[in-house]
Order: C-alpha cells, then sequence, then structure tokens
C-alpha cells in the first residue's frame, strides 16, 4: 500500500506534506516559465511538467478529499 492509500493517520499526513510539495514545486515551475518565457522547448517542458503535478493534485483530491465535499477544501489545479 502507498501512503496516499493507507489507513494510517501518519502515512496520510506524510502524504499530505508531499502533497504541499508538490503545489511549492509547482509554483516554482511557474517562476522558472516566466523566467525562461522567450524559449518555447523549455516552456513546453515545464508545461509538461506543471501538467504531471495537476494530475497528481487531481488524484489525490478524488481520492482523500472524500471526507468533505465542500468545493474549498480541494486543492486547486487551475491556478496556472
Amino acid at each position: 500500500k502507498s501512503l496516499i492509500h493507507s489507513d494510517n493517520k501518519s502515512d496520510y499526513t506524510m502524504a499530505q506534506s508531499l502533497l504541499k510539495g508538490l503545489l511549492n514545486s509547482r509554483k516554482g515551475i511557474e517562476n522558472l516559465k516566466y523566467t525562461y518565457k522567450d524559449d518555447i522547448h523549455f516552456a513546453c517542458i515545464l508545461d509538461t511538467i506543471i501538467e504531471n503535478i495537476n494530475v497528481q493534485i487531481t488524484e489525490f483530491n478524488d481520492i482523500h478529499l472524500d471526507w468533505d465535499d465542500e468545493e474549498d477544501n480541494k486543492i486547486k489545479t487551475d491556478t496556472i
């Protein structure tokens, strides 16, 4: 079983910490994309990485926020 699928509270907390790391990474990658906006190839690579991060965030929301379905508690993937 992976952290994200664990019933153990400490594993779930660790998964949330990893998710926060993904969110921070996405912000940093978005900053890099802005810095290198004139390099179209590099910007496309960064877009792909951002999209992969968004998929992981969406998966986390779909699996782990079943305890509260309020939209405000879901981590947003549409910030780019």
